[in-house]
């Protein structure tokens, strides 16, 4: 995606207060330190926001499983910006691991029980696919109680 604005004011905002490179920046950016400093629901709804957009939920139907399990993945060109995130969800006791060097997969049960939990979704096709395994997702979803919220 490419973004063009016209405002100097919102330009030294991301490049002074956030710390954020002019140009091309799909491998230099990282979450700022001032919202990694901020409260934890702060940078769970950052991690929702980049799994929301970046992230796919799937379930794993190789024969070598008996039961089909879900993925989560996270998938950037920015390895620097990856281990922010597994930093960030192994502090709120999520185990993730990255492969190939752009994709973040979270896999155990426990680890997407907590995800679920503690990060969740705002991206309707991502909570539709959760539903399918966790029926009540929408009730402890984060994304969902901030949904209604904002709506009441």
């Amino acid at each position: 995606m490419q973004v063009n604005f016209h405002s100097k004011q919102l330009f030294e905002m991301l490049t002074q207060r956030f710390h954020l490179p002019a140009g091309v920046k799909f491998d230099k950016v990282l979450i700022p330190k001032e919202i990694l400093d901020s409260a934890p629901e702060n940078v769970a709804a950052v991690l929702r926001g980049m799994f929301d957009t970046d992230g796919c939920v799937f379930f794993d139907k190789r024969k070598a499983y008996t039961v089909p399990y879900m993925r989560i993945v996270l998938t950037m060109k920015n390895p620097p910006i990856l281990n922010q995130v597994v930093e960030q969800l192994a502090k709120r006791g999520i185990h993730g691991h990255i492969s190939r060097g752009r994709d973040l997969h979270i896999i155990s049960r426990e680890d997407i029980e907590k995800f679920l939990h503690v990060v969740g979704f705002s991206n309707p096709k991502h909570i539709d696919k959760v539903l399918k395994a966790y029926s009540g997702f929408n009730e402890y979803n984060p994304g969902t109680r901030l949904l209604l919220m904002k709506n009441s």
